[in-house]
């Protein structure tokens, strides 16, 4: 069953809370709405269940209008899964799971066998079938949580809404619950879910929108959605995006945030082939770091977008023209410090050393891992040269750890 949802727009006496927003959800598909607190994704997901009506747009299943849809039709359609449901009553976890026939049995109606069973395939599947004598008071806010997905399930909705699902339960069963409602997709149920966890709406979702402040950011792929720049947009923060190399899924790694204080000087790093890329994360919380002279295809290129570091780039599988090598030298002359990577150095590369050592201060100069050169040198010992000539002339040798721990306790002693 296909969700449309067409201008809407909401708001409650404090303000608007939905401001516009289309969006459509495809049958069988999983999209996951994040965002930060009051952006709206409860609103939103209560505009879907029918529980509030827009101000303006409407709501669609398939090409039905929710408004127009009895309760009763809606509830045989639609299922509803809250992050804290409110219980005082004394029902068993049975009797909650069996409130899920009801949109099929009328209220004053007995259960049938094809309730009984519905009701109990939804037990087996979420796995609370042990907790079907005890009352609901008496379970864990996690055991809880699992019944009332029992009871959503025993619905047989085609549309599943879930907020916040996973709040309440441990990693085993974040993990248990999530593929449970990806096989439920897999089966043609239209899932709607809000999250928290920005790594389990990519490890999990088919499509991600994410909120900000009544409206849709971004809405797409996990990594068309989950981009660094729309995620510090929406959340205020600094992350790294990348691929598990075991999954093959998008993961998401937030960095700490930088210090109040203004930056400590102007640091130009020159890298490639991703040498400079483990030392940048520890650089770029105290100093102003310009990278240098770099493709885009390489992986410190791709680490110094994502960390918010200016780049001076050169073309792919190409030597470094002079007009790179002018900014070079221009950078060369504001910076504080120079850090020369553990890089390898080929002919292509070789004239970005040769200008750190003719317009670089030696004692300006770091060379991390010198005594690797040797191996990372295909220039015929021209760029050991360079190398062993600057550190002669003052230059200081140092490991990447040691770079990277001087740049973090730099970082907390001035916190």
């Amino acid at each position: 069953m296909r969700i449309t949802l067409q201008g809407v727009r909401f708001a409650y006496r404090a303000g608007e809370v939905l401001s516009g927003v289309d969006l459509g959800v495809e049958s069988g598909e999983i999209l996951a709405l994040l965002g930060p607190n009051g952006s709206g994704k409860t609103t939103l997901l209560r505009h879907i269940a029918g529980v509030l009506t827009p101000s303006v747009g409407a709501v669609y299943l398939d090409l039905e209008e929710l408004r127009t849809l009895r309760p009763r039709e809606l509830a045989q359609r639609l299922a509803v899964v809250e992050q804290d449901r409110s219980v005082e009553f004394d029902f068993t976890a049975g009797e909650v799971v069996e409130l899920g026939r009801l949109p099929h049995v009328g209220r004053l109606a007995r259960l049938g066998a094809v309730d009984r069973q519905a009701t109990s395939q939804a037990m087996e599947l979420t796995g609370v079938t042990e907790f079907a004598a005890r009352p609901i008071t008496q379970l864990s806010g996690g055991e809880r949580q699992r019944v009332f997905l029992a009871m959503a399930l025993a619905q047989e909705p085609n549309v599943l809404l879930l907020d916040e699902p996973t709040a309440h339960l441990d990693i085993h069963h974040q993990l248990e619950f999530l593929d449970l409602v990806r096989r439920r997709a897999q089966e043609g149920i239209t899932v709607v879910m809000a999250l928290h966890d920005v790594n389990m709406a990519a490890a999990y979702a088919d499509r991600i929108a994410v909120m900000t402040r009544g409206s849709i950011l971004a809405a797409g792929r996990p990594e068309e959605a989950l981009k660094p720049h729309i995620l510090r947009e929406a959340f205020d923060v600094r992350c790294v995006v990348g691929t598990s190399p075991a999954t093959g899924a998008l993961y998401v790694h937030f960095l700490p945030s930088p210090p109040a204080s203004p930056p400590q000087g102007r640091v130009l790093v020159i890298g490639g082939g991703g040498a400079a890329s483990p030392l940048l994360p520890s650089l770029v919380r105290r100093h102003y770091v310009c990278l240098g002279v770099i493709a885009p295809l390489d992986s410190d290129y791709e680490v110094a977008q994502q960390l918010g570091i200016p780049v001076i780039v050169e073309a792919p599988f190409a030597s470094v023209s002079e007009g790179a090598l002018r900014k070079l030298r221009q950078e060369l002359q504001r910076a504080q410090q120079v850090i020369i990577a553990p890089l390898w150095v080929g002919p292509g590369n070789m004239a970005v050393l040769t200008a750190v050592s003719e317009h670089a201060d030696p004692a300006k100069v770091l060379v991390v891992d010198p005594q690797g050169i040797g191996e990372r040198d295909f220039t015929g010992g021209r760029a050991q040269a360079v190398l062993q000539a600057l550190l002669d002339a003052g230059a200081t040798p140092a490991s990447a750890n040691a770079v990277k721990r001087t740049q973090s306790s730099s970082a907390q002693h001035t916190q």
